[in-house]
Order: C-alpha cells, then structure tokens, then sequence
C-alpha cells in the first residue's frame, strides 16, 4: 500500500503517489512542485509554510486537479450522492491558520457534476424536458469562477453554471 493516511475527528484523509521538492530549515517548509494524491485526485503545492509558534504561515500556491466532490463529501459527512463532480482549483496567495486572514486569488471549476434540478427551473424541469430533451440531461453538469479572497471575504464575479440545457451567470459573495 502507498503513501499514508492523517487520522482526524472528522475522518480519515488519504494521501497518495507523493513526489516533489521538501527542505525545511529555521521553521520554514519550502515545497517546490510538491505533488501528492488525495481522495483519489492529485494536488500540487509549491511555496512556503513558516511554522510559527501557535500557528503557521503559508504563501504560495496550491492546485488540485480531477479531485472526486463524492470523496470530499464523505469526509465532511455528506451523503455523496448529494455532492458528485470532479473539482479543479488553484490558488496564488497566503494566510495564516484563520481562514480570515488568507489573501489571494483563483480559479475553480467542477466538471461532470451532477444537479437533478436546475435550481432556477424547479418544477417545470421535467415538463420541460419532454419538448427540449436538453432539460432533462443530468450528470453532464459544470461549474467555473474565478475568484478573490480578502480577509474572510470570497468574491466572484463570473460565476458560470451550465446545466440541463441551460446556461446562468452571476457572481457570488460569502464573508
């Protein structure tokens, strides 16, 4: 069996086919084209993690490509049924372990996702598919942003959902 797992409160979190450049030194990880599997998708990390006393610091940037939602959501205790899709994300910035303190920028997309309902045709979705067979189509579902993250604040502004037959833009604000 390859690489090892982290064992947590929440579930366990697998890590896999691990490669790349670790020195540390002086409390300061550097990781250069550091890659390794997770919940069966690959991730890649290259930047600094400072170790502090409480505490850490991280500046770089990390990405994760082909990353399964169903894995993600076992781990967090969702039916992965509900969440499913694959998941690609960079991100180019730093923070510290509270979440309000990152700064940075991104992209994210989920192909092959799955929406049994377009969220703004509802009921009518399956009326609908009888004359637009389009409507009906499930499985095939995607999502893409791009985004700003500021103290606690995600920003996006071109948010693009393309399912059943339909396309919706709009963005998306979360503190």
């Amino acid at each position: 069996r390859e690489g090892f797992v982290i064992g947590r409160e929440s579930g366990p979190i697998p890590f896999r086919a691990i490669g790349g450049e670790l020195v540390y030194g002086e409390r300061l990880l550097k990781m250069d084209d550091f890659a390794l599997g997770v919940f069966d998708g690959e991730g890649e990390v290259t930047g600094e993690l400072e170790l502090l006393e409480d505490d850490f610091l991280f500046d770089g940037i990390f990405a994760v490509e082909s990353l399964p939602l169903s894995g993600i959501a076992e781990f967090a205790g969702v039916d992965s049924k509900q969440l499913d899709g694959d998941l690609a994300l960079e991100f180019r910035g730093s923070g510290k372990r509270e979440l309000a303190s990152w700064r940075g920028s991104g992209r994210l997309s989920v192909e092959k996702g799955q929406f049994e309902q377009f969220p703004l045709l509802g009921a009518v979705q399956s009326t609908l598919s009888g004359l637009v067979p389009a409507f009906g189509e499930t499985g095939n579902a995607s999502l893409t942003a791009a985004f700003l993250l500021e103290s606690g604040y995600l920003l996006a502004n071109d948010v693009l959902l393309r399912a059943a037959g339909t396309e919706t833009r709009g963005g998306a604000q979360v503190n």
